[in-house]
């Protein structure tokens, strides 16, 4: 695969651009797919944390229904697609919406974030993802530190997706950009599920690691996943995850 920069004279070749799976404030897009809310985007589809195989069917679903080529076809149509919605928390209407309106773009993108290859099902949502470029004339590029990489044009045979996780508990994102403290961005709502001040002193806990930090409460940020700066970048893998938040007692 041949690597590019990724700048304005490539984004101004697409009439509509979709980011997937992408964390990144400095790219303006027209569709945000993404577990965050973000106030910037147009329009924004929010899924649950660690679906993003179910997300890559519910499009693959909703953009080649109507296929006729028949290596995919049966694929398509076995896919459980009330249990997919359910799973992601993506609504039918959200994804008809986006159907409509890529049916009057030329040339749309959809951009790929690292959390997409950094996902234990990447093999499944990307042979899904090569499907779509394949049989449409959507784009589909992957993001990373600011070069592209472009995707296969592939129709594939699709693993069957029995089961989505599930996410009840704590969950954060684990930013790559380092900070010179180590803070924990959260909401209001997230304050209150798990009673914790502005400002407090915590522990965070996950995969073995014990990680120091201090809450800043952002108003302007929704929802109840934190997002969590360290003072070095931290490998590891998929960068959502379920912790153990210890607030240190003064």
């Amino acid at each position: 695969m041949v690597m590019q920069k990724l700048n304005d004279d490539f984004l101004k070749k697409h009439d509509f651009i979709i980011t997937f799976g992408l964390y990144d404030k400095n790219i303006m897009s027209d569709v945000c797919l993404y577990p965050f809310l973000d106030s910037k985007c147009k329009f924004y589809i929010r899924y649950e944390v660690g679906t993003e195989e179910g997300v890559s069917a519910l499009l693959l679903y909703e953009l080649l229904n109507n296929t006729k080529d028949s290596n995919i076809k049966d694929d398509i149509s076995n896919l459980d697609y009330g249990y997919l919605s359910a799973e992601t928390n993506i609504g039918e209407e959200e994804l008809l919406e986006l159907k409509l309106i890529l049916k009057n773009k030329r040339k749309p993108l959809i951009l790929i974030g690292n959390d997409i290859l950094l996902h234990q099902k990447s093999k499944n949502i990307i042979k899904m993802l090569e499907t779509i470029k394949a049989l449409s004339n959507i784009d589909i590029v992957i993001l990373q530190e600011n070069s592209i990489i472009p995707i296969n044009k592939a129709v594939n045979k699709i693993d069957t997706i029995s089961t989505l996780p599930e996410n009840n508990g704590c969950i954060i994102y684990i930013d790559n950009n380092t900070a010179s403290h180590s803070t924990l961005k959260i909401s209001n709502e997230f304050a209150k599920a798990w009673n914790l001040q502005d400002n407090a002193k915590v522990n965070i806990l996950f995969d073995d690691l014990s990680l120091k930090a201090i809450c800043k409460i952002d108003s302007s940020f929704g929802g109840v996943i934190g997002i969590f700066n360290y003072t070095k970048k931290l490998e590891c893998n998929y960068r959502f995850k379920k912790v153990s938040i210890r607030q240190e007692v003064i």
